[in-house]
């Protein structure tokens, strides 16, 4: 018991450190996407999803000792004692007692673990079910099979007759935007709030597709290229300074996993 209970601590403090990367990423996904994160996140997560593993196992090969060496017990202490009363009253002999001991925990063990197995699945299924649409859920902007790396960029962004409204419905966010920004020029997008600023630079990102026309970089349809190759030739500063919940130092090599010490001091100071 004082083994599986100094585990079991270290386990529940991995399960916190998997729910709070979970969180981290889920509440700062615009940076992760923004930053092509997606496959760095899901190598943190993993790693210490695969450290609870690692952790949970002998917790639970423990527990399930001391649960078979319980019951275990306590069965055979039933039988034995009613095994021993059969016996000296001549009902039963010790050959008897024995082969339906054997028999006794088997049938007893199976039930146990069948009805153990049916209480859980039905526990859980609400959640298995909410897991598994999650995994089946569909990209709202795929990629094409034959998508390609964007090409030589120079930075010319062409938005052509662009209109966009979520798919939730209502008023269109965007209606017939068109403007060519050239390499070495500043465009700037001004407007009331909601005018849908923010809104182009999320379809420039390809985090939407427009719902007619389309946005070229350097004459290439953004739905023609692979999300990567287009995310990393787009610098993004944002409004806010969204933060994950790790070092200064992890924080400032989002962008640049592969940063030197001496790069991100400049960028720091």
């Amino acid at each position: 018991m004082k083994k599986t209970e100094t585990a079991q601590r270290q386990v529940e403090s991995l399960n916190s450190s998997l729910a709070g990367t979970a969180q981290d990423a889920l509440a700062n996904v615009v940076v992760v996407q923004s930053f092509i994160r997606l496959s760095a996140e899901a190598r943190l997560f993993s790693d210490i999803a695969n450290r609870v593993i690692r952790h949970q196992f002998p917790v639970l090969i423990w527990w399930a000792l001391v649960n078979v060496m319980t019951r275990a017990s306590s069965t055979l202490a039933v039988i034995v004692v009613v095994g021993t009363w059969l016996h000296i009253n001549g009902m039963a002999s010790v050959g008897e007692i024995v082969s339906f001991m054997g028999f006794a925990m088997l049938l007893i063990g199976r039930l146990e673990t069948a009805a153990s197995f049916v209480s859980s699945l039905f526990f859980n299924l609400p959640a298995l079910e909410d897991f598994f649409n999650i995994l089946d859920a569909k990209s709202s902007v795929p990629e094409k099979e034959d998508a390609r790396t964007l090409s030589a960029p120079r930075g010319e962004v062409r938005f052509e007759d662009v209109s966009f409204a979520y798919p939730s419905g209502g008023v269109p966010v965007l209606r017939e935007m068109s403007f060519n920004a050239k390499p070495g020029t500043c465009i700037a997008l001004v407007g009331h709030t909601g005018a849908g600023k923010s809104t182009a630079m999320t379809l420039l990102q390809r985090v939407w597709d427009p719902t007619s026309d389309c946005i070229t970089i350097d004459g290439q349809d953004l739905r023609d290229i692979t999300l990567d190759s287009l995310r990393s030739n787009i610098g993004v500063v944002f409004q806010e300074s969204p933060l994950f919940n790790r070092s200064i130092r992890d924080n400032l090599l989002v962008g640049r996993p592969e940063a030197t010490d001496e790069e991100i001091e400049r960028a720091w100071s």
